[in-house]
């Protein structure tokens, strides 16, 4: 639903969705939703989260507000930055999924949405994510 409603956003007004344009609130799931403000000054781009979902802080264990997204065993919805920089380089939406081993031997699979939102309309603002987690535990 997230997908589908910053779709019809973009195809309706032609340029990237507003984040207040999209009722995040309001979505079924928002438990698994997160909010990275993109940073576009620095090279390479920078990604930090604003607010991460209930189910989400559940796995990881802490608020991970302000926490950049770098590949680490407490930032797993950083993993695969690639997707990121791939949404914001085309301002289009990327999906992935991905079975990650951690260090300390537990297993995560996860499928994610990244919609990439803008404050003026072109340069990328903000990530949007949904993502669904599982994990099984150490070996």
């Amino acid at each position: 639903m997230l997908g589908r409603r910053w779709e019809a956003s973009a195809r309706t007004s032609g340029r990237l969705p507003r984040l207040d344009e999209i009722d995040i609130g309001g979505i079924e799931g928002t438990d698994r939703i997160f909010i990275a403000a993109v940073d576009q000054s620095s090279d390479p781009v920078q990604f930090s989260y604003l607010h991460i979902g209930e189910t989400l802080l559940g796995m990881f264990g802490h608020s991970g507000q302000g926490a950049p997204l770098w590949k680490s065993r407490e930032q797993v919805l950083g993993l695969l930055e690639v997707c990121y920089r791939q949404a914001v380089a085309t301002g289009r939406p990327c999906h992935d999924w991905a079975r990650v081993k951690l260090d300390e031997g537990r297993t995560f699979e996860f499928e994610r949405l990244l919609l990439p939102f803008s404050d003026d309309g072109e340069r990328v603002s903000h990530i949007v994510g949904m993502a669904v987690l599982q994990h099984e535990p150490a070996d």
